[in-house]
């Protein structure tokens, strides 16, 4: 039996890694093509038709008895016109697996032969060997005619295979043409834990934890020699210079934090990034995490207001916490990277000025990266923004795609005050003094012609700022 798997936007994607090591390992013929890349770029460009032939002709080619796509909701739109073309062109049964079937599995057992609705290292290898009607996790689409098996348990993530960064068996299809060759890995790309401890409401994880709370422990942690077992063989075939940890909240369990710090700083020993949530953050980690050479976390603030943080997102941490851990990762010399939410329609401009002053509040300088609110279907926040009439069904991102133009946030959309308030973000970021930045909050002028703090920010940029001040001060007075 031969499968060829589908993974879109990211030539790095580690559970499709995961996943072709997985079937590899079980003796099935796997081939796995990425198609277009992402990585560090902000916009999801739609691949053109030479790239679809491309990805067509290939699979033609390898003749397989089954294709897989991984998709989350904002590529359903484009898994449908994939499976059309693959039935119009091949005799492949296909499947589809990931986020978006496990959480809407009505919708999608509609457009496949087969969804996975979970997790696939053990249900993938089952449909394809045992070839029945009857595997958990599997749902089977025959002429209209639907089976809805049952969930599995979880699986141990201590016995899964660790993702496979070879080129054997792997296409890339990018700029119009197709390649069999990804460029030398300096990142690596890891996670310790499956799950996170929260249920943000405006998270995937809201839904995902929902659809399968009859699986067993949601959070599963790796045992910390497994990680550093995994980190060693990357090490030792890869020239790696940066270790990017994706666990949603690596702090979460103190006992195993610790130790991963002292193996990781005997063993490995590369600079490394993880995501925190400042709850589970105090000296005593962040000095041992440091001397194992972290050397950048992010923190997802969301909103400044703790009104929108806490009552409406559900994420349980003060504006107090934010600003203590800020001292603390300036004191230990910890980059950081912060997120915020924008175009939420649940917040007001003074929400906005609450998120500006926490902004400036904060040690500079720091990395921000602005999101806008994607309506991920049967989250809490989608539900009530559906209920509250903010958003109609067609704004959910398996029909509006937002994420393809909009995912994190151009400054340049939405309306003036919240292009103001945007720009104001940013260079709270910088070094650019507070009070210049309060000054400029201040006026009438910026808050309907907020194109012309662009050319303020180009000014911190280029470094100059500080010999215009003077300038722009007297200029602001008479226009404020």
């Amino acid at each position: 039996m031969k499968i060829v798997l589908i993974a879109f936007y990211d030539f790095r994607n580690h559970p499709i890694r995961i996943l072709h090591k997985t079937l590899y390992n079980k003796k099935i013929e796997v081939h796995t093509i990425f198609l277009k890349d992402t990585y560090q770029k902000n916009k999801l460009e739609y691949p053109t038709e030479q790239e679809f032939n491309l990805l067509i002709s290939k699979i033609k080619e390898l003749n397989p008895n089954f294709v897989g796509i991984s998709l989350m909701s904002h590529y359903f739109q484009l898994s449908k016109k994939i499976t059309k073309l693959i039935k119009e062109n091949t005799n492949a049964k296909v499947i589809w697996g990931g986020f978006h079937p496990t959480t809407n599995p009505e919708e999608c057992i509609k457009e496949a032969d087969y969804i996975c609705v979970g997790e696939a290292e053990e249900a993938l290898p089952d449909l394809i060997q045992k070839r029945t009607d009857s595997i958990l996790n599997i749902w089977v689409n025959k002429n209209g005619k639907i089976i809805r098996n049952k969930l599995r348990k979880f699986t141990d993530p201590n016995k899964q295979e660790f993702a496979d960064w070879t080129d054997k068996n792997k296409y890339y299809i990018e700029d119009n043409t197709i390649k069999t060759e990804l460029k030398k890995i300096e990142v690596a790309y890891i996670m310790g834990a499956r799950g996170c401890p929260y249920s943000c409401t405006y998270c995937g994880n809201n839904s995902l934890r929902n659809a399968q709370k009859e699986c067993g422990n949601y959070i599963r942690r790796r045992s910390v020699d497994n990680v550093i077992k995994e980190l060693q063989e990357l090490k030792e075939n890869y020239d790696i210079k940066i270790v990017d940890i994706r666990d949603d909240v690596f702090l979460m369990d103190r006992k195993w934090v610790l130790e991963f710090a002292e193996k990781y700083k005997k063993h490995i020993n590369i600079p490394f990034y993880i995501n925190i949530h400042p709850l589970f953050c105090d000296e005593e980690i962040l000095t041992k995490l440091k001397e194992a050479n972290l050397e950048r976390v992010f923190v997802g603030i969301q909103s400044g207001s703790e009104k929108i943080r806490q009552g409406l997102y559900k994420r349980f941490m003060s504006n107090k916490m934010l600003i203590d851990v800020s001292k603390m990762l300036k004191r230990w010399g910890i980059n950081v990277t912060y997120h915020l939410i924008v175009d939420n329609p649940f917040e007001t401009k003074q929400n906005k000025e609450e998120t500006l002053n926490l902004l400036l509040k904060l040690r500079k300088p720091f990395d921000l990266i602005i999101f806008s609110l994607i309506y991920f279907p049967n989250t809490e926040l989608t539900n009530l923004a559906l209920e509250k009439g903010f958003i109609k069904h067609d704004d959910l991102e398996q029909y509006s795609n937002k994420m393809h133009t909009n995912w994190r946030f151009n400054k340049d959309k939405g309306k003036d005050y919240e292009r103001f308030y945007n720009s104001l973000y940013i260079l709270a970021s910088t070094i650019t003094p507070n009070w210049f930045i309060k000054m400029l909050s201040e006026s009438k002028f910026l808050k309907t012609h907020p194109n012309y703090l662009k050319k303020i920010m180009l000014l911190e940029k280029l470094r100059i700022l500080n010999y215009v001040v003077p300038f722009l001060k007297r200029k602001l007075k008479i226009v404020c």
